[in-house]
């Protein structure tokens, strides 16, 4: 498993980053949307696009979806910008994966926009690099930013929707109530 502990920052919260799509996918826990961008045209400005289906708006820097074969279906994300793109979601996450061509960070704020964590992923050119990130505390929104030239592009964006096996509206992991049957058998 390639397992990577994030390097814990004074006053930041624990989180875990994967490297490996299928390691992250396995660990994530929840349900799945996978955002791959095809679905629209090249050249659109994504905002609210995903507000509805997959509960994330895109914000701060201008995002549009390009067409190249940089991407691994030819269709994702770019963005010409130093601040990076914030993904807010209308529900707090546990999870988040990018699949994108050269170097991402990926910083997790809560509600109040107090950075939980931070994470990066030196890379280089083409298709194949991915970076999951698993927090302990749940987040509201997330920044991705390039770490090389300030041309940020994501392939493909993996959203996760904790899940709540216990039905008390918190996220599992982000709830410890060993005592629960139903959870901790």
């Amino acid at each position: 498993m390639s397992l990577l502990t994030l390097f814990a920052l004074a006053g930041l919260t624990q989180a875990q980053e994967y490297t490996s799509r299928a390691d992250f996918l396995s660990a994530a826990g929840g349900e799945i949307t996978e955002l791959t961008f095809s679905d629209q045209s090249a050249g659109t400005i994504i905002t609210t696009q995903y507000a509805g289906t997959a509960g994330v708006t895109f914000g701060g820097s201008s995002v549009m979806v390009l067409s190249t074969t940089a991407f691994s279906d030819r269709f994702g994300l770019f963005c010409d910008c130093k601040a990076g793109v914030t993904l807010t979601f209308s529900s707090p996450q546990t999870a988040l994966g990018v699949e994108h061509p050269g170097g991402m960070l990926i910083s997790l704020l809560d509600a109040s926009g107090t950075i939980l964590s931070t994470t990066a992923l030196e890379g280089g050119s083409g298709t194949g690099y991915f970076l999951g990130v698993i927090s302990a505390t749940a987040f509201s929104s997330a920044v991705l930013q390039d770490t090389g030239d300030n041309t940020l592009a994501i392939d493909t964006l993996l959203l996760v929707t904790p899940s709540d096996r216990d039905g008390d509206g918190v996220a599992d992991g982000a709830d410890c109530e060993p005592d629960d049957a139903n959870i901790y058998p």
